[in-house]
């Protein structure tokens, strides 16, 4: 029986996370399930291409828009949000003031910064789904 790519990735966050309650609350999750809403015939895989090819700047990702709803995400995953900050720079070899640092933006504007995690943590988590769909 062939799983759909919902399923597959329902799956995948059951590998992932550790119990059903922190499945649920992960930034994962809201990703599927904003993904699952918005699905218009192109099919899950799809969008999480087109969030990595395009980023979050493009607007692909319509409820991280907006500052106040951008700020809003942030509150809510802050912590899941500086976890995979910090996994990613362990990957990398990066000190936390090198990835600063590329993010070319004034951390004097607390705002912009906050933005620029909210989306490189969607598209990083995004790359991750995509990878485990691979090739269907």
């Amino acid at each position: 029986m062939l799983m759909t790519q919902k399923t597959k990735l329902q799956n995948y966050l059951k590998e992932i996370l550790p119990n059903e309650w922190e499945q649920r609350k992960s930034i994962e999750a809201w990703l599927l399930r904003y993904l699952s809403t918005w699905d218009i015939g192109n099919g899950i895989k799809m969008q999480l291409q087109h969030i990595v090819e395009q980023g979050c700047s493009s607007g692909c990702v319509g409820e991280v828009i907006y500052y106040h709803d951008v700020l809003a995400f942030y509150r809510k995953f802050e912590t899941q949000i500086w976890e995979t900050v910090f996994s990613f720079i362990e990957s990398t070899g990066e000190t936390l003031g090198q990835f600063i640092d590329s993010t070319r933006l004034s951390v004097a504007d607390e705002t912009h910064f906050k933005n620029f995690l909210v989306w490189f943590v969607i598209e990083t988590k995004a790359q991750a789904m995509l990878d485990y769909l691979g090739e269907d």
